[in-house]
């Protein structure tokens, strides 16, 4: 599955109430490929990016390693900046209801895993930049549009990525709830030393959403 996205479209609060109710539901599941297939079905579940771009699901940085076998990537640009550049964000996704943190208060062993696989791709990344650059481009050019919109979001995201790509990472696993304010201020310094790798909890979707029912 994949889809075009736009932070231009309002869909109204309705819309957004009935997403925010079945995310909900949806991260309520212990299996893993629940979660997976609904986001990767999903693409408005993102609207956090608050860009116009392209997401897709399963995308293979080789042919040699499952371990490079990227969840989600978004590409994304601005239709109404003068950035001229366009962002890719490589996403891995682990269950809602894992624990980011073991009970000495450290990194869990599986959080450190995701983290060390996501360290693969952007190692890949870096070092077959123009590998990947033209996979980006190839897989925008195979997408299909249907309207106006998404013709112009294609065309303009062609033009940035050949102008040029920042890459950023993200994994998404977890619930704000589960942390205590100990757990949160080691998290936000994890995310410094990891920059550009970033480890959000499923909250940023479902406040992404809400910010949307606020607004429409």
């Amino acid at each position: 599955m994949s889809g075009w996205h736009s932070d231009r479209i309002g869909y109204g609060p309705q819309y957004y109430n009935e997403l925010l109710n079945d995310i909900e539901l949806t991260i309520n599941s212990s299996n893993l490929e629940i979660v997976h297939s609904y986001l990767m079905n999903n693409v408005d579940a993102f609207c956090f990016f608050e860009t116009d771009g392209l997401i897709k699901e399963n995308v293979q940085l080789n042919n040699k390693d499952n371990l490079m076998a990227v969840d989600l990537l978004s590409i994304a640009c601005n239709l109404d900046s003068n950035d001229p550049t366009s962002t890719t964000t490589l996403i891995a996704i682990d269950l809602p209801h894992d624990s980011l943190v073991d009970v000495n208060g450290d990194l869990s062993i599986r959080l450190k895993n995701k983290i060390k696989e996501v360290k693969l791709w952007k190692n890949w990344v870096q070092e077959n930049r123009k590998t990947f650059i033209s996979k980006i481009v190839k897989t925008i050019e195979k997408e299909k549009t249907e309207y106006d919109l998404e013709k112009e979001i294609k065309d303009m995201l062609i033009r940035h990525v050949n102008y040029g790509i920042y890459d950023k990472y993200l994994i998404i696993s977890g619930r704000r709830e589960y942390l205590n304010i100990s757990n949160r201020m080691m998290l936000a310094q994890t995310n410094k030393e990891l920059d550009p790798i970033k480890i959000i909890t499923y909250d940023a979707l479902l406040s992404g959403i809400r910010k949307k029912i606020r607004f429409n």
